[in-house]
């Protein structure tokens, strides 16, 4: 009768053979030991995998989030940017004579005036919609699904909010001229290249203020609609 090799007791208990108990009290700890062992080490790789995914969640939104602010930055609005259809619109925002508060109080109430400013973009914003630091003391405003002649009522809600509220430990009166455009089946670029030009028309025509440029598209289906309701 032959033993498998993989039973060498043929099947009986361990305690029930000659010198069991003995045999038993050397082996199990063994046995003991070599199970906590690879509990221990399976504990590690995943205790490891989990500190990875943790770390990455935290360098990711790193990457994609303004340090000062606390806002998305650049490279969130570039890709958001890419996302958006019809019915959207950008707001690019700037703080009339920042150059001034830092030559005058300091860079350090400089950034106190942008990150209160970041935290009333947030505050003011809708549910859909998202702020961006887009570059030093100019911010972008990502709209939603806007209807007809909402973007300036929005605009022009955040400008009065800016202009009401005391900022920075200084409590300076600060105001910021925004520009703003409505999505187009054109590039992103073209998209910013308009919001940045009715930007210049607010600060242009003495800041504090808001201006819309519209796209071609969008100025030909206005005049169309305008037409129609004749």
């Amino acid at each position: 009768m032959s033993v498998s090799c993989r039973d060498p007791f043929n099947g009986v208990p361990l305690l029930f053979l000659p010198d069991g108990v003995r045999l038993f009290l050397e082996v199990y700890p063994l046995l003991l030991v070599m199970n906590v062992a690879g509990a221990l080490m399976g504990w590690g790789i995943l205790s490891e995998r989990f500190t990875l995914l943790r770390l990455t969640g935290q360098w990711r939104a790193a990457a994609f989030t303004d340090p000062l602010t606390g806002l998305a930055n650049r490279r969130q609005f570039d890709l958001d940017l890419a996302d958006l259809g019809p019915g959207d619109a950008l707001l690019l925002l700037d703080v009339d004579h920042f150059k001034r508060v830092n030559d005058t109080f300091g860079h350090h109430v400089g950034d106190e005036i942008l990150q209160e400013l970041g935290r009333l973009l947030e505050q003011e914003r809708r549910g859909r919609d998202r702020a961006y630091r887009y570059g030093g003391e100019e911010f972008a405003l990502i709209l939603r699904e806007v209807q007809p002649g909402q973007l300036l009522r929005v605009a022009e809600r955040l400008r009065v909010s800016v202009e009401r509220r005391p900022m920075g430990s200084a409590r300076l009166a600060v105001t910021v001229s925004i520009g703003g455009t409505w999505w187009t089946a054109a590039t992103a670029a073209h998209l910013v290249a308009c919001a940045d030009r009715a930007l210049y028309l607010a600060k242009g025509n003495g800041r504090n203020q808001v201006c819309e440029w519209a796209p071609l598209e969008v100025a030909q289906e206005a005049l169309d609609g305008a037409y129609a309701a004749r």
